[in-house]
This record gives structure tokens, sequence and C-alpha cells, in this order.
């Protein structure tokens, strides 16, 4: 079961390191804007909102969590931990 869950995070890093060189960063992790300002109209969330600045630390204790940089570019320390040696190289913060 742990081999599972140590490719399971390889292959999440080798998409996200994929996406990073394609040009993809932050700024690509988003909602959509109407979340931030329209309450939500119906539901258990009735009248809900995020705040932007709400988000933003949630992304922050995700990257952090995955062990990227706050830019949310995988790490080179996290990718040699996964043994994508190359790939840190390459694209690693």
């Amino acid at each position: 079961m742990a081999d599972l869950f140590v490719i399971s995070e390889r292959v999440y890093n080798l998409q996200r390191a994929f996406n990073v060189r394609e040009g993809l960063d932050r700024n690509a992790d988003s909602l959509p804007a109407r979340v931030f300002k329209d309450p939500i109209p119906k539901g258990r969330s009735k009248a809900s909102i995020i705040k932007r600045s709400e988000f933003e630390r949630m992304l922050d204790d995700y990257y952090q969590a995955r062990g990227w940089s706050w830019n949310g570019v995988p790490t080179k320390a996290k990718l040699v931990s996964l043994d994508l040696n190359d790939i840190a190289e390459e694209v690693g913060a």
C-alpha cells in the first residue's frame, strides 16, 4: 500500500512538472471570479462566498503540504525524494 502512495505522488508531481514546464503556475490555480463575489444561491452553503485572501492562504498551505514552492512549482528536494532527478534539474524550484 505504501508503494501505491509513492507511485501516485510521483505521477502527480510529474503532471505538475509538465504543467510548469508549459508555463502554468499559481495563476492557473484559481477559481472563477464569481466564487469570490457571488453568494451561493441555495443548499447547505447558501449565501457563502470565499474570500480571496482565504483562498490564497489555503493555496499556500496546499503547496507547502505538497512540497512545492510558493508559486506551485515542485521543489528540487521534493522531486529528488521521489527519484525524479532529471525532472528536478529541469523544472525544480
